[in-house]
């Protein structure tokens, strides 16, 4: 005698079959995860793109608030970048700065080669500075007086200037050569007011006392 088949559980099976193939994506269990919905690739790259361009944009506010707080945001390169700095911001946060990136050091080649336009920087940032700072300056100002006369004295602080005066004429740190080149240099200036006129004096008659002690 054959055994008869099972036709309610076949139909069972069958009626579950196509109930599953029925089923809306959006009911289905997550099989990427627990409890959540299953996400498009496009919509979950979509997302992530966004996520980094936010990330990347905080970072670089971040870099530019410190930049800004911290004073300088980039090395000076030129001098006029300096004085700008100077007029937005006063002397002593340029000083902070100058010392923040390390620029003392080329600030005062620049001027002891007789560069004038570094060489008036000097008077603006000279009562912001320490003593020292100052001092190397004033020493700057001093070897490249036979190198640009003008500029140099044009650049002696007018605070006390009959002191820095006579430290930026003085021969005592030069060689002989030096105090020659800057009685030639000062001794053939032709100039252009008063003020400049009593400069170049006084440096004269420093250099020629200097010479007969």
């Amino acid at each position: 005698m054959s055994a008869t088949p099972d036709i309610t559980g076949t139909a069972q099976f069958i009626a579950a079959s196509r109930s599953e193939k029925h089923t809306p994506e959006r009911h289905r269990p997550d099989r990427g995860g627990i409890g959540s919905p299953l996400l498009p690739r496009n919509l979950l790259g979509g997302i992530m793109a966004v996520t980094f361009s936010v990330l990347a944009a905080s970072a670089l506010t971040v870099r530019e608030s410190r930049a800004q707080n911290s004073g300088l945001s980039a090395h000076f390169v030129q001098a006029s970048e300096i004085e700008q700095y100077i007029h937005r911001h006063g002397a002593r946060a340029a000083a902070e700065a100058l010392t923040k990136e390390n620029e003392w050091s080329r600030l005062r080649r620049a001027v002891a080669s007789g560069w004038g336009n570094w060489e008036k920087l000097v008077p603006e940032l000279m009562p912001a500075v320490s003593v020292h700072t100052g001092e190397s300056l004033l020493g700057a100002l001093n070897t490249a007086l036979p190198l640009n006369p003008h500029a140099t004295l044009e650049a002696v602080p007018p605070s006390a200037r009959e002191e820095y005066l006579a430290r930026v004429c003085s021969p005592v740190h030069q060689p002989e050569l030096w105090r020659h080149r800057t009685l030639r240099a000062l001794s053939s200036m032709h100039p252009a007011h008063a003020e400049e006129q009593e400069k170049v004096s006084f440096c004269l008659k420093s250099l020629k006392e200097a010479s007969e002690t």
